[in-house]
């Protein structure tokens, strides 16, 4: 019989040595990341599947809830879903998805939202594959830019857009340099974070995330890289790193030297620096293939720039039960009114919502 409980602090190692063995497990899957959930406004409710005492199924379930809208979710940085053995997959599936309708029927949930990974070295690259349209859920895809850095470093380079190498040189020729950060490095890393965040109207992050965030470089999750320009820090970026993946995350920026080609700069050097550390894959995270909102010009920018590095587009498989469809409709409109005016309606609460939908 297979047992469905909230995961105790007891379960920590074995939930994370499942995690790392299970093909579907990412880093976010890991227990380490609880705690920073919080810091998005949601309550982690993580679920273990049990079978003779032993972790067969889980799911690290978030809930989020504010005024506008009330649902359940799995971490969307990387996809961190329903992870299963392969053995008896539907009888775990459905005993952990019985749980879900349960806690979504206490909390009123209007929604549910799995997100599969893809980031798993025998996953990435392949076709998107969804587990739950029998069960009542939706297809929601998303998509990402893969780039495979088991390829020669000349021919990654040649795939790039024209533009994309020469702003590259542009970089390079104003010699900005690429660094791993110290913990020395959090508090101008954050500065840079608030003045990008008043520049493009984006909400501010809390200090103490950030902060959160290096430690988990120190367990390797993560790396935390600085870009200097004269002996100045000018921006940096955490990425997850995690099963031979490294995923393009949490970046900033000194908006006064873009004109330097910063990101340009971060991402060459991430692809050098997983190549040298045999890294198999890049993802550049998350993008929109059409706009939400009325002009969303946002989200259109960011996917021409990852494009222009030539890495593959993929699908992500997410798939959505709705318990209450006027609500999720509603909160998909708040999304395109967010969309089209972040300045004006953006708070922490807000971007939580926006950036897990």
């Amino acid at each position: 019989m297979i047992k469905v409980e909230l995961m105790k602090e007891t379960d920590s190692k074995e939930w994370n040595d499942f995690t790392d063995s299970n093909d579907y497990g990412w880093a976010m899957h890991r227990t380490e990341w609880e705690k920073l959930m919080p810091f998005f406004g949601l309550k982690p409710m993580y679920l273990t599947a049990k079978e003779n005492e032993k972790i067969v199924g889980i799911i690290p379930l978030v809930h989020f809830k504010n005024r506008f809208v009330n649902f359940l979710d799995s971490p969307g940085i990387g996809n961190a879903g329903l992870c299963v053995k392969q053995k008896n997959k539907e009888k775990i599936i459905k005993a952990i998805l019985e749980k879900i309708d349960e806690i979504a029927k206490k909390t009123n949930a209007h929604f549910f939202v799995n997100r599969a990974n893809i980031n798993s070295p025998k996953l990435v690259g392949k076709k998107a594959d969804y587990w739950l349209e029998e069960h009542g859920f939706q297809k929601s895809p998303e998509h990402t830019f893969l780039l495979d850095l088991e390829k020669p470093l000349e021919k990654i380079q040649k795939e790039m857009n024209r533009k994309c190498r020469k702003s590259i040189k542009i970089s390079e020729k104003n010699n900005l340099k690429f660094e791993k950060g110290t913990e020395k490095d959090i508090e101008t890393y954050y500065k840079l974070h608030e003045k990008m965040c008043k520049r493009t109207g984006l909400g501010v992050e809390d200090f103490d995330y950030q902060k959160q965030l290096f430690d988990l470089s120190k367990k390797k999750l993560a790396n935390f890289f600085i870009i200097k320009h004269q002996n100045k820090i000018i921006g940096g970026s955490i990425q997850i790193a995690y099963k031979k993946v490294i995923h393009y995350w949490n970046t900033v920026y000194d908006p006064d030297f873009l004109h330097l080609k910063t990101n340009d700069f971060l991402i060459w050097n991430l692809i050098k620096f997983g190549k040298e550390n045999k890294f198999k894959w890049l993802d550049l995270g998350g993008v929109r293939i059409k706009p939400i909102g009325f002009t969303d010009k946002k989200s259109l920018g960011m996917f021409r720039f990852k494009k222009t590095f030539g890495g593959e587009l993929y699908e992500i498989p997410r798939e959505i039960k709705v318990y209450k469809p006027l609500r999720k409709a509603f909160a998909f409109w708040l999304i395109r009114l967010y969309n089209d005016f972040p300045v004006k309606i953006a708070g922490k609460d807000k971007i939580s919502l926006f950036g897990l939908l």
